[in-house]
């Protein structure tokens, strides 16, 4: 069983990186911290699960911390969904599988009543007599995780290391495999395009169907271009490993690709139909753009295109009103780390815009 893990911001600014991660993944985790509040950001990473009708389970850390408070966090998830289900309940220095262990009573009959509610003749059978056992609910724990009617809780700490064992062998045992069709014509779709220095632009890609061997020539479907898929990389963290070939259910990276989006179908056959893609919401914050250089307005044009390729949710345009170059997205914080990049350059001051044409991304919530 190979698990490809995607990990994405957890900041409000950086939704865009979510709604990619969500959509090229066959279950989401969503991280809480311990200590914390649960915050709007995460009710909304769980709403865009549903949407895309993706299995969903959280997992609070920070168990040793001295503020920490699982079952306040468990309490907060509970508004969330009701259909969350706690697994694991992590202490400061160690654990319980609600499942397994004594003293577990309260939590496992939230468990329980969880699987019930998620299949009609289990909840009768459990109204009647009360409780189910262990043996009964197995099947129907498994089906309602897999249709995300059932959402697990488990908990546990980074840096101590309590609980991560408990959610290596709940991914082994309970996040459903999704099955890839291994034959046909390779399908792949684009979810994120990076810049990674020396090797050049990468394009993050999910394996939908079939196979690909470095040097194939393929198309991408939805810009009618054809090339040729000349590197492939397989991604392990930071590091990058040059394959001969990957399969349906692998994400892998491909090396100079050119005219490739996010969101592309890429394909071994022109008759492949384009996929359908997640829906990016509009920018809702905007900085004033302008050259360091009179003159110099072409290039930094042509790095403000550079970076929408990389985020697809920022814009950049003109506003004649002001006669000012905006750069637009979902907040001071994922602007500030964008023109930085081109500020490093020498290319560009940022200010505030003369007439503000969006509000900040805290005040659109609210």
């Amino acid at each position: 069983m190979r698990v490809n893990i995607i990990d994405t911001p957890g900041y409000a600014d950086f939704i865009g990186e979510v709604l990619a991660g969500v959509f090229a993944s066959d279950f989401v985790f969503i991280v809480v911290d311990a200590s914390s509040q649960i915050t709007y950001t995460s009710k909304r990473i769980f709403d865009i699960a549903q949407k895309y009708s993706k299995p969903v389970a959280f997992f609070i850390n920070g168990a040793s911390k001295d503020a920490a408070n699982i079952t306040q966090r468990l309490e907060e998830i509970k508004k969330i969904t009701i259909n969350a289900a706690p697994f694991y309940i992590a202490e400061k220095d160690s654990g319980k599988d609600v499942l397994e262990s004594e003293g577990m009573e309260e939590y496992r009959e939230a468990l329980i009543e969880a699987v019930a509610s998620s299949d009609d003749t289990l909840l009768e059978k459990y109204l009647n007599e009360g409780t189910l056992s262990k043996e009964e609910i197995k099947q129907p724990l498994l089906k309602g995780i897999e249709d995300a009617k059932i959402v697990p809780v488990l908990s546990g700490d980074a840096i101590s290391g309590v609980g991560v064992d408990f959610l290596i062998s709940f991914i082994e045992d309970f996040v459903p495999e999704k099955q890839y069709q291994k034959d046909g014509e390779f399908i792949g779709q684009v979810f994120k395009i990076s810049s990674q220095g020396h090797i050049g632009e990468v394009a993050y890609t999910k394996i939908i169907q079939g196979k690909i061997t470095s040097g194939s020539d393929i198309y991408n479907v939805s810009r009618s271009v054809s090339m040729r898929a000349s590197q492939i990389l397989k991604i392990i963290g930071a590091d990058k490993k040059q394959e001969s070939q990957a399969q349906a259910g692998d994400i892998v990276g491909f090396v100079k690709l050119k005219e490739v989006w996010a969101g592309d179908t890429l394909s071994t056959s022109k008759n492949t139909k384009p996929l359908p893609f997640v829906e990016f919401p509009e920018p809702v914050y905007s900085v004033a753009v302008r050259p360091k250089t009179r003159g110099e307005e072409e290039k930094v044009a042509t790095s403000l295109a550079s970076l929408r390729k990389e985020n697809p949710i920022i814009t950049f345009g003109f506003n004649p009103e002001t006669k000012q170059m905006l750069l637009s997205g979902m907040g001071k914080v994922q602007l500030d780390i964008l023109a930085r990049r081109i500020i490093d350059l020498s290319l560009i001051h940022i200010s505030e815009p003369t007439r503000p044409l969006y509000i900040s991304y805290a005040v659109f919530c609210l």
